[in-house]
């Protein structure tokens, strides 16, 4: 059996002395912290407690130093469609390695990813997870927090801890879940650094270089592993069709017999100096454009039409009708077509819900239409019994998610309203046995009447069930942003981007570079960087391990050009080509192969820029307050209709234009500060998780139809598409909002014992 190679992609952040000091503070922190899951004016376990809002100070401001972040592979972030989303375990252990090629030393340390301890780590820094906590003299467990992720500096005498000791210090033991990449529950946690700092990342304060007035240059270099080899992906040892269709990954080899997988990634060309400022005080604002939509297709065609065509609407909706596949429909004209069409781009905005279930009888896979009487009596009948149960289950929903409202409520209002909160939380707790008992008696009345239908089946006839039409909901509105600022992080969803068929390339161990050759002279060794590697002896799982590090010392640009004597910029422009598609001027192996550009970086000379995430807000000014002098507002019964108007040659579409009647205000004299309660204005803000795919679907559309048909318009388009970045998101929670309720991370019910 052999070991597979993965790539995974590093990036590096440099914070000098005046940045720590300065403009990192204000950078945004992790988004959860358990080690507070009840506070004093909440004290009850809410989500509340535990999330913090990007707005506010970090809890640990980047330090002086270089910090780390690696990417885990795509195959690795996604969890299977199902009821319960089960994500794969990561690898729990990496090797960092820091070169510094000028004076050819080395530095390594251990990260162990998924250990948890109830003391912070020597730093301070680490993320929190929360655990059940045992009592002592029998008494139940209490919830606490654990810190997760530990690093020491990597010797001759590191070994993994044993098993057992290891056992009941990891994650898995303590929390009965494996690290994963939504491990503390944040969707971000393994992709977003100040969450996973300690676990996914590093930070490298080089306190102990002494770096002259032009600075040292430093290389990285990663490389991970499972303490559980049965936590593997690779355990099994799949064959290569099997690592392409489960995985999307691939290799040279058409047997690999891979039992095993590492993780690797390096980055090279960082300069450190701490008197260097690499962050700016006042930082670049973003330029770029902005469009929404109530779907993906629809905020692609809001934005080209301004882009191209301003002043005709019906360039939208052609584009909206495009990009979801319904245009074809209007080549061939028939009655009705038109309003049909409308039709079906209005329902496009808005979003399927579960209706329930009905009832029909089948012969031979198709519907029978001929029942007896009776049989279709019996059948109408056990549909409406159905109905009745359906609209019982939203009710006993409702009624639930009330429940929980009003005793979140208990912990949110202030000493003045408690007993108010108390006397709903209470009338609402009473109902809820009358509800559930009327669900039950809804369900065996199904029951029973399904039985009744059976027996009147017969041998050729079948009773099935199929999902009720649905109802509908509002979709949440589609925020795209297109710009410099939008390019999407390819190290997130593009593992693929250097394979024509989509897939990460990876390695056996052999293929690891043992020998490279640089212009026609120049050959260097890994036994001649021998000092480069961990210490010895050590226990690391595998060979390649140290191997990977003196390969990085190969892949050095400085090393090669000192020995070269080529200029580093040239051997760093030649490397990107080798490890992209191993075509290269300068750069060959006598032994080995090139490891994937995936997993080789380049600082390029500043910070990196990575679009994640996007932070949303929208200011809303009602037209007549809700509530005055503390008591709620009736709106008169023509309040709508004397102040808005709804166009037919526009369907969705409200104005604001106050009748005689209605009510007058120029927006333009509105006061929108949120912060002022005088002002009347709500704020409705959110965080939505970016992405490129919907952009990437169009671009590879308008490829396939070009190439059948060209058409100038679409032409126009896609070369827009190419050199524009796109990326775009639902504005995750604002229909929550609307209804007054705010989306968080939640607790397991419970109050604090104190």
């Amino acid at each position: 059996m052999s070991t597979l190679i993965v790539p995974v992609d590093l990036t590096a952040y440099c914070i000098g002395t005046l940045d720590a000091a300065g403009p990192a503070r204000a950078f945004a922190g992790g988004s959860t912290d358990y080690s507070n899951q009840v506070s004093r004016d909440r004290p009850a376990f809410l989500g509340l407690n535990v999330s913090r809002d990007p707005s506010q100070a970090p809890l640990w401001p980047m330090e002086q130093g270089v910090h780390l972040h690696w990417a885990m592979p795509d195959a690795l972030t996604r969890a299977p469609q199902g009821d319960a989303l089960r994500f794969p375990a990561l690898p729990n252990r990496w090797l960092v390695s820091r070169i510094a090629p000028d004076a050819l030393t080395s530095r390594h340390w251990i990260v162990q990813s998924d250990l948890l301890s109830d003391t912070p780590p020597a730093a301070g820094h680490a993320p929190t997870v929360p655990v059940a906590v045992a009592a002592a003299n029998g008494q139940p467990t209490q919830r606490g927090f654990r810190f997760l992720g530990a690093t020491q500096v990597f010797d001759a005498g590191w070994s993994d801890p044993a098993p057992a000791a290891n056992a009941a210090r990891g994650l898995r033991a303590q929390t009965g879940a494996d690290l994963h990449a939504v491990a503390t529950g944040d969707i971000a946690f393994a992709a977003f650094y100040p969450n996973s700092r300690g676990v996914f990342g590093f930070h490298d304060d080089l306190t102990d270089l002494n770096p002259g007035p032009d600075g040292v240059a430093l290389l990285y270099t990663v490389t991970g592993w499972y303490a559980d080899p049965t936590q593997d992906p690779l355990r099994g040892a799949p064959t290569l069709a099997q690592l392409q269709q489960t995985l999307g990954w691939t290799c040279a080899s058409a047997d690999p017999k891979a039992d095993r997988s590492l993780y690797n990634g390096l980055i090279q060309g960082l300069v450190w100096n701490p008197h260097t400022r690499y962050v700016d005080d006042a930082p670049t604002p973003i330029d770029g454009d902005v469009a929404i939509g109530n779907h993906p297709a629809e905020a692609l065609a809001a934005y080209f039409r301004g882009l191209n065509s301003p002043a005709t609407p019906i360039y939208e909706e052609l584009l909206t009708l495009y990009a979801t596949g319904l245009l074809p429909g209007l080549s061939a004209p028939a009655p009705g077509q038109l309003a049909l069409l409308e039709e079906t781009l209005h329902a496009l905005q808005f979003s399927a819900q579960d209706a329930g279930t009905i009832y029909t009888v089948t012969r031979d896979d198709a519907e029978a239409i001929d029942l007896p009487l009776p049989l279709a009596d019996a059948l109408n009948q056990l549909n409406l019994l159905r109905l009745a149960a359906d609209a019982s289950a939203v009710q006993v929903r409702q009624a639930r998610w009330q429940l929980f409202s009003a005793w979140l409520r208990l912990f949110s209002v202030d000493s003045g309203n408690q007993q108010a909160a108390l006397s709903a939380f209470s009338s609402q707790f009473a109902l809820q046995g009358a509800i559930d008992r009327h669900q039950r008696e809804a369900d065996d009345a199904v029951a029973a009447q399904a039985a009744a239908v059976r027996a009147l089946l017969g041998s050729e006839l079948t009773l099935t069930t199929a999902p009720a039409p649905s109802y509908r909901g509002p979709a949440e509105p589609v925020l795209l942003l297109a710009g410099d600022a939008a390019a999407p992080a390819l190290r997130y969803g593009g593992d693929g981007r250097y394979h024509p068929s989509g897939y990460l390339p990876c390695r056996l161990a052999d293929a690891v570079l043992d020998t490279v050759s640089i212009g026609p002279s120049t050959t260097l060794r890994a036994a001649s960087y021998a000092p480069l590697a961990p210490p010895a002896p050590n226990r690391l799982p595998d060979p390649a391990v140290g191997a990977l590090v003196l390969e990085a010392a190969l892949l050095c640009t400085v090393i090669g050009a000192r020995a070269s004597g080529l200029a580093p910029a040239a051997l760093a422009a030649d490397l990107t080509a080798w490890t992209e598609s191993g075509a290269a001027r300068y750069y060959a192996s006598a032994q080995g192969l090139p490891p994937s550009a995936v997993g080789v970086g380049a600082w390029p000379g500043a910070n990196p820029w990575c679009s994640l995430a996007v932070l949303w807000q929208g200011h809303y000014h009602p037209l007549l307050a809700t509530a005055q002098a503390g008591a709620a507002v009736d709106y008169p019964p023509r309040y709508f209709t004397a102040n808005y108007l709804l166009d037919p040659n526009a369907p969705g579409a409200i104005a604001y234009q106050p009748g005689a009647d209605g009510i007058h205000i120029d927006p333009a004299s509105i006061d929108f500060d949120s912060r002022d309660p005088a002002s009347g204005t709500h704020l409705y803000q959110g965080l939505s998780i970016l992405s490129a795919a919907s952009a990437d679907n169009l671009r590879n559309q308008l490829a396939r139809d070009l190439a059948r048909q060209p058409d100038a318009t679409l032409q126009t388009i896609a070369d827009q598409l190419a050199a524009t970045d796109i990326s775009m998101q639902s504005m995750t929670g604002l229909n929550d909002q609307l209804l007054s309720r705010r989306r968080s991370l939640q607790l397991s019910i419970g109050v604090s014992a104190t």
